[in-house]
């Protein structure tokens, strides 16, 4: 299938990228990410759709920044991330803090915090660097 995207190309970034708004992501979908959060559907941000073809990557990163604790409904808390297909080689998920390596399966998912917990003030939350995670080069 294909992504109505934009494609995305920094230099951190290569993959075509969608957002979709609430009308396009089945409420089921949204409600078991409740469930696994462990946070109502209202702190969620639109889904993301993110396509990596050959030779794409995105490099070490945290998916939140002090900047996003001004966005509503406060910052970015956690992550969930849907493994929709596989490429036959690379594209894992690395967390090198943690010596963690994710190899991306069909219909898997990865969930992490991305925050120093407690959390008392979503609007002040503090980026755990462990966190840190970079989505290896697809090699085919």
């Amino acid at each position: 299938s294909t992504i109505d995207n934009e494609q995305v190309t920094t230099s951190h970034r290569t993959s075509r990228t969608k957002w979709l708004d609430d009308d396009e992501v089945p409420a089921r979908l949204s409600e078991r990410a409740a469930v696994v959060s462990e946070l109502p559907v209202s702190n969620a941000e639109r889904w993301q759709l993110a396509q990596y073809g050959e030779n794409c990557e995105y490099k070490l990163h945290v998916d939140t920044v002090p900047e996003f604790n001004d966005l509503a409904p406060g910052g970015r808390f956690s992550t969930l991330l849907l493994y929709l297909d596989e490429p036959a080689e690379g594209g894992t998920t690395d967390f090198p803090d943690l010596g963690l390596r994710i190899k991306p399966e069909t219909g898997t998912a990865l969930y992490f915090r991305n925050v120093r917990e407690p959390v008392s003030d979503p609007f002040s939350l503090e980026t755990h660097e462990s966190s840190a995670h970079a989505g290896a080069p697809v090699v085919r």
